[in-house]
């Protein structure tokens, strides 16, 4: 924790004066002081107070920032000075107070010059974002520099833990939704291993209930995607998945919760779906998902409903698809 007594002696005399304070010595300055800081209705605050007051609030919440060294911060490009301001919870963007603020935090140090240090400043305000961002943000800059791949991969931990709301020891809906769609995003870019990575760390916080909450949501966004590579992909995780959720989390399981009601059938308005999710469980020989959905086709091409406006575009998408499946297993292909 950073110490009252950092503050240079001048702005503390200023800071009691201006509030109406005596003291009888400049430790007993220091102490009054300290206590002054906690009154909100307190004038006078110098920006060496201010900077203070920024780099111990950082402390107390834990917030991690990379070490850095005068040359970096002089050197850094101004939209990297912009980000770092903002993780440091400043209003402005000044170099001196960054300066100041880091030093507070003990995490400024002074060495000799080095064009070699250059390269490293960018990467270190991103793995500072990456570790102090929310989810969407991560996946933001991410997408904007995939040569972070590796960091966050190494990081994986940190990045979900810091991103988790426990309440009465479950983990929230909205944690639960956040989770999933950083990894369906993984999934969409094609980076699979990443989204195993979160897939293994996300499950730690998924508990508590009969079927996992992330991978009811991570389900819903792949199905509803109407993109049959990536539910192919998403198939393809499915005995990974299982050996990471183990009770509640079989995938099969948990297609059928999505598509299908209390009844056992369809949701009506999941038809516009059901082509893709057909031709990828066919690719990946999943019939446990591919022969419901052959037989609610065969329920919805009876001549009284077929035609019917929800139906037919329904048909014309999935028919070719149906006599794919028909040649692939014919044993459970309907003959009457």
């Amino acid at each position: 924790m950073n110490s009252i007594h950092d503050v240079p002696y001048e702005d503390i005399q200023e800071f009691l004066r201006a509030n109406k304070k005596s003291y009888l010595n400049e430790n007993d300055a220091y102490n009054k002081a300290l206590i002054l800081l906690k009154d909100r209705n307190a004038i006078g605050h110098t920006m060496s107070i201010i900077e203070w007051i920024i780099a111990h609030n950082l402390i107390k919440k834990k917030v991690k920032i990379s070490d850095f060294t005068i040359y970096q911060i002089d050197n850094m490009q101004q939209f990297q000075i912009d980000e770092l301001a903002k993780i440091l919870t400043m209003s402005g963007n000044n170099r001196d107070n960054i300066k100041n603020i880091l030093s507070y935090m003990n995490k400024l140090s002074i060495l000799p010059e080095h064009p070699d240090v250059k390269p490293l400043i960018l990467d270190t305000i991103l793995q500072l974002q990456i570790l102090s961002s929310p989810l969407d943000e991560v996946m933001n800059i991410f997408e904007n520099n995939k040569f972070m791949r590796k960091f966050i991969y190494d990081n994986m931990d940190k990045i979900i833990s810091n991103n988790i709301k426990i309440e009465n020891s479950k983990l929230t809906q909205d944690s639960a939704h956040s989770l999933a769609n950083f990894i369906f995003d993984f999934m969409v870019s094609n980076e699979i291993i990443l989204a195993k990575e979160a897939l293994k760390f996300a499950s730690k916080y998924d508990f508590k209930l009969s079927i996992s909450q992330i991978l009811f949501s991570l389900t819903y966004n792949v199905l509803m995607s109407l993109n049959t590579n990536l539910i192919v992909k998403y198939f393809e995780l499915s005995e990974y998945i299982n050996s990471l959720y183990k009770e509640n989390g079989n995938v099969d399981y948990i297609i059928k919760g999505v598509l299908l009601n209390p009844l056992g059938e369809f949701k009506d308005n999941e038809r516009e779906y059901l082509p893709s999710i057909f031709e990828a469980a066919i690719i990946t020989d999943k019939t446990e998902i591919s022969q419901p959905i052959y037989h609610f086709w065969w329920v919805e091409s009876d001549e009284r409903v077929k035609y019917k406006k929800y139906n037919i575009k329904f048909l014309n998408e999935i028919d070719p698809l149906i006599k794919e499946f028909e040649q692939n297993y014919p044993e459970l292909k309907y003959d009457f």
